[in-house]
């Protein structure tokens, strides 16, 4: 396992790869700086936390073809991915089970061109939870797009907030084959782009 107490983590080329079901745990102000992209799988689980940080400079998969799990929390815990305006998409269950939790005041700035949620086409599922008054700024999000597994994006909590940017569009569910789930619950709030909004044989709920 890697463990940076206040300590720094840059990768400024090359490969930084974790043997599987091995973690890596940022508190006290750890940076982790990964240049270009980065994929968090093979069981392993990054848990960002105590005003740390998490930034690549290109998109970031969690659970691609295996299972992978984020957990950014904390006041004054970021996740930055990718440049603003960037081309390429970032995927949470991609063929594998991915799972993404933004808690306790952490903020995260997502710029990858779209967040997709469940890209399943056999089997798996892709989550998002923001809660506890975490904020999360992002482009494009789709949920279970695709004819398999499933997506879920939750909100949940007073002050706890997705704000989707610009023209950026969101699309919840496919025609058949997958689940895809939006709950907006407990006073969160979730804000669409000004693009287009597609609900396909989905479940949306909020209180």
């Amino acid at each position: 396992d890697v463990v940076l107490n206040g300590g720094k983590l840059f990768r400024p080329s090359g490969t930084f790869t974790l043997a599987t079901n091995r973690n890596l745990t940022a508190s006290s102000s750890g940076q982790v700086n990964l240049t270009g992209n980065y994929a968090i799988s093979n069981g392993s689980t990054f848990t960002i936390q105590s005003s740390s940080s998490l930034t690549t400079s290109s998109f970031l998969n969690v659970g691609s073809g295996s299972t992978g799990t984020l957990n950014v929390t904390g006041l004054g815990s970021t996740l930055t991915v990718g440049v603003p305006n960037d081309a390429f998409s970032s995927t949470w269950g991609n063929n594998g089970n991915g799972s993404v939790t933004l808690s306790n005041q952490a903020t995260a700035t997502i710029n990858s061109a779209t967040i997709f949620l469940g890209f399943i086409f056999t089997t798996g599922s892709g989550s998002l939870n923001v809660n506890t008054g975490a904020t999360m700024t992002a482009r494009s999000i789709e949920i279970a797009t695709l004819t398999a597994g499933s997506g879920t994006l939750t909100v949940n909590g007073a002050s706890s907030a997705v704000t989707q940017s610009g023209s950026s569009t969101l699309k919840v569910g496919a025609a058949s084959g997958s689940v895809a789930t939006l709950n907006v619950q407990s006073s969160g709030t979730f804000s669409t782009g000004t693009g287009a909004y597609i609900d396909d044989v989905a479940a949306c709920g909020g209180d």
